[in-house]
C-alpha cells in the first residue's frame, strides 16, 4: 500500500499529523486543562468510527488508515486554536512572574534521558504484538491482539493519569510527596473496578468478537489486567522522578523494565505458547 513516492509522502503527512496531534493531549495537561483530553479523544473517536463504516466499501483495504488519518487532521484546527489562542495566553498571564521556561540546556539534558526511557516503554507496548506475530498463526494472534488490546486501555489510564502529577510536581515540588500519594490513592480507586470487571467478565467482553476469542484469550486479558496494579505505582514514580528532572534514573528504569519484559517474552514464549 505504501508503495510509490505518491503513497509515501500521504503516510510521512500522517505521522507528522498523528505526532501534532498526540502531543496535544499532553501540552492541554500541561497546561491544567487535561478536562479536554477526554472530550478531544471521544470525538475523535466517534469521528473515526462514523468514518470506518463509511468507507468500510469504498476502501476495503485503506479504509481503516484513513478514517484515523482524516478525523486526525481535522482535530488539529480547532485543538491548536484552544491550546494557542485561548489556553496559552491565558497560562501566560495567570503564572506572570512565577513561573521559569526552562532554558535549551536544561531540556536537552531532560530530553537525553527520558526520550529514550519513553522508547523503551512504547516497545513495551508495540514490539511485543511483533514478536508474538512472528511466532504464531494469523487466528491465533488475532485473539491475542484483541485481549492485549483491551488490557493496554486499561495501562494507558493509569499512565494519562500519572502525566496531571508530573504537571503538578513541577509547579510545586514543595507538595510533589503528597501529589504523589494523592494521584497512587485516586488511580486505584478509579482503576481497582475496572480491573475487577475486566477480569469478572473477561469471557463475556472477548465473547462479543467471537467464542473463539473467549476461549483463547481470557487468562491474558486477566493477566493484563492484573498487571496495571503494579504500573500505576510505576507510573506515580517515573511522573515523580520527571517533575523532579531526575533524566538519568527515569532511563534506567523505563531501559531496564523494557529490557526485562522483552527478555521474559523470549526465554518464556517457546515453553509456555
Amino acid at each position: 500500500m505504501l508503495g510509490g513516492l505518491g503513497h509515501g509522502l500521504f503516510f510521512l503527512g500522517a505521522v507528522l499529523v498523528w505526532s501534532v496531534f498526540t502531543l496535544q493531549d499532553v501540552a492541554l495537561t500541561g497546561l491544567r486543562q487535561a478536562v479536554w483530553v477526554p472530550v478531544n479523544n471521544l470525538v475523535f473517536g466517534l469521528v473515526k468510527m462514523g468514518l470506518l463504516v463509511a468507507l468500510a466499501g469504498s476502501l476495503p483495504e485503506g479504509g481503516i488508515f484513513v478514517s484515523w488519518v482524516i478525523p486526525t487532521a481535522i482535530a488539529l484546527i480547532p485543538v491548536n486554536f484552544l491550546i494557542f489562542g485561548l489556553q496559552v495566553p491565558k497560562h501566560v498571564r495567570e503564572t506572570a512572574g512565577e513561573a521559569r521556561p526552562p532554558g535549551l540546556r536544561e531540556m536537552g539534558r531532560f530530553l537525553a534521558g527520558d526520550f529514550p526511557g519513553t522508547l523503551s516503554m512504547l516497545a513495551i507496548v508495540y514490539l511485543v504484538p511483533v514478536l508474538i506475530a512472528a511466532r504464531v498463526g494469523e487466528a491465533t494472534f488475532g485473539r491475542f491482539s484483541m485481549a492485549h488490546t483491551l488490557g493496554c486501555m486499561i495501562e494507558l489510564l493509569a499512565m494519562n493519569m500519572a502525566i496531571s502529577l508530573t504537571v503538578e510536581g513541577s509547579f510545586d515540588r514543595s507538595r510533589l510527596a503528597a501529589n504523589a500519594r494523592q494521584a497512587l490513592k485516586r488511580a486505584l480507586l478509579i482503576i481497582t473496578p475496572i480491573i475487577g470487571v475486566a477480569c469478572l467478565a473477561a469471557p463475556l467482553i472477548l465473547a462479543v468478537f467471537g467464542s473463539e476469542f473467549a476461549t483463547e484469550g481470557t487468562t491474558l486479558l486477566r493477566l493484563m489486567a492484573l498487571a496495571v496494579l503494579p504500573r500505576v505505582l510505576i507510573e506515580v514514580y517515573l511522573s515523580s522522578l520527571r517533575a523532579l528532572g531526575e533524566a538519568r534514573k527515569l532511563a534506567v528504569v523505563q531501559i531496564g523494565l523494557a529490557a526485562l519484559v522483552l527478555a521474559s517474552i523470549m526465554a518464556l514464549f517457546p515453553s509456555w505458547a
